[in-house]
């Protein structure tokens, strides 16, 4: 009996306690097609236009996927379209992340559900094929790699404009817009820092989300407010032999509202001078 105790101490059960089992990698299904279906699976292209692909994700419940920016930690959710050459295949566009609280820190990514755009623009009238290819990495109380790949065939026609479709419409809808498209918004650019003021509703929640680049390292946000305003400092240092040369820029999200469709507005603002202002230890 002695034994048999200290081997259930030893594997960290004792009776009448079960081992509870191991969590099992998600099953996520991608899903991935073209503005306009046509026939027999063809998705239609405006010729001479930017179209879109979708690429959609099915999570599991309780797991996230990761932002363009992880966070804390985390790997940013990546998707690559292999096109032909006549083809201009664009970056891929993600939706408003949501912000998870863990003991690491804060994290961004999505649950459920999300779609990602992929722009892509054909001058030729042509039937191809595309291959798109996704990796991720899913957690909840562990992580798993994940990556699945999907081809799907495109037609171009000529003499049509760009169709909407209601998965593209809300797709669109989750999308960051402009800062600059925000009426009444300004924002100053300093040597250390980026000031953004404007208007907000009384109750009207507020937050930042910030971006990442290379040789460029943001600090807390800070955010001022009243019922009526919003001042919001953004505190930056370069650090130029950590660019890997990717030109240096301020990245983030203006956040409104808490849902994932509420406004939000992306920062991208390019800094103009090259001095480094990491601490000198030479």
């Amino acid at each position: 009996m002695q034994l048999a105790t200290i081997l259930l101490l030893a594997i960290g059960q004792l009776p009448g306690q079960s081992i509870p089992a191991p969590e099992v990698a998600p099953d996520i299904k991608m899903h991935v097609e073209g503005p306009v279906a046509h026939e027999s699976g063809v998705f239609m292209l405006a010729q001479g236009y930017e179209n879109h692909l979708l690429c959609t994700l099915e999570i599991p419940s309780g797991f996230h996927v990761y932002w363009s920016n992880p966070g804390a930690s985390g790997s940013a959710t990546n998707i690559q379209v292999t096109a032909p050459a006549s083809c201009t295949v664009g970056d891929t566009l993600y939706p408003r992340p949501e912000v998870f609280h863990g003991p690491e820190g804060d994290t961004y990514g999505y649950e459920d559900r999300v779609t990602f755009l992929v722009p892509i623009t054909s001058p030729a009238i042509e039937v191809f094929n595309v291959e798109v290819k996704a990796n991720w990495l899913a957690c909840r109380k562990a992580c798993y790699m994940g990556r699945s790949s999907r081809e799907i065939k495109l037609s171009v026609v000529g003499h049509v404009t760009p169709a909407s479709t209601p998965a593209l419409e809300m797709a669109m809808k989750s999308l960051p817009s402009p800062l600059g498209e925000r009426v009444g918004t300004e924002s100053v650019l300093e040597p250390d820092r980026l000031t953004i003021t404007g208007p907000i509703g009384k109750d009207e929640a507020i937050s930042f989300i910030p971006g990442h680049v290379l040789g460029v390292v943001l600090g807390d946000a800070q955010i001022e407010r009243d019922e009526t305003h919003f001042i919001l400092v953004v505190p930056y240092m370069t650090q130029p032999r950590d660019a890997l040369g990717v030109e240096p820029r301020i990245h983030g999200l203006l956040c409104f509202g808490t849902g994932r469709m509420d406004p939000s507005f992306e920062i991208t603002m390019p800094l103009s001078h090259s001095a480094e202002t990491e601490p000198n230890t030479d």
